[in-house]
């Protein structure tokens, strides 16, 4: 009896997304109207970036409410939030924005309880956006309110959803704060809320520097919507 081993066929790994391969080199955008997918691919993409590159992800919105699930969903998950542990972090912008302005000894700390100061923020953010001007993340790195607040800083990956809504000021802090090639950003067509323009996250990079992936397919509106 003549007995012949089985031949087995070699394991082929599915191609990886040039964005994937090009993650931590570029401003990548994700763009898509509503439903196409993209908050859902960012949060894919954060947990992927921390299991498989041990990154540090800050995932930003503005909208409270998504950020309120959002870290129920991480803290489900086991996710924790660590100074230098690769983790994902849900804050809404409000909050980073204002604790960064606080940093830098421009607005007083907030205390438990008391009412957001929208005016003040508004305000604050433009003298930020002039102190910034011209700075690098190399730069910035020497100031002391950056060593004095490293879990504010120490990020890998900036995540920014809903990006078509966001005030100019706050692209080019983070612009400045991180460098484009650590921003990822979910850019919405047709889905101005805040906003009467469109936010260009594009001039953050060059055209070299920077890939607009397309979602062209809807996972919830019908095509007549």
């Amino acid at each position: 009896l003549c007995l012949v081993a089985p031949t087995l066929e070699p394991v082929v790994e599915p191609e990886l997304p040039e964005y994937m391969k090009k993650l931590g080199s570029q401003l990548l955008i994700f763009r898509g109207r509503g439903g196409s997918g993209k908050t859902v691919r960012l949060l894919q993409l954060a947990n992927r970036l921390r299991e498989d590159r041990g990154a540090r992800v800050l995932f930003l919105t503005y909208n409270r409410a998504l950020a309120s699930d959002l870290r129920r969903l991480m803290h489900l998950m086991g996710i924790r939030e660590n100074l230098d542990d690769p983790t994902v972090s849900i804050r809404t912008s409000e909050r980073f924005f204002w604790e960064l302005m606080s940093a830098w000894g421009e607005a007083p700390p907030i205390q438990e309880g008391e009412p957001f100061p929208a005016e003040e923020f508004q305000a604050k953010k433009l003298v930020l956006r002039e102190l910034f001007a011209g700075e690098s993340r190399e730069t910035l790195q020497q100031e002391e309110a950056w060593k004095a607040h490293p879990s504010l800083f120490n990020w890998d990956f900036v995540l920014i959803d809903e990006a078509q809504d966001w005030p100019t000021e706050e692209r080019d802090i983070l612009g400045a704060l991180f460098g484009p090639n650590r921003i990822i950003v979910a850019d919405g067509v047709d889905q101005l809320v805040r906003r009467d323009g469109r936010c260009d996250w594009t001039l953050l990079a060059p055209t070299e520097s920077r890939q607009v992936v397309p979602l062209r397919k809807s996972l919830r509106l019908k095509a007549n919507i």
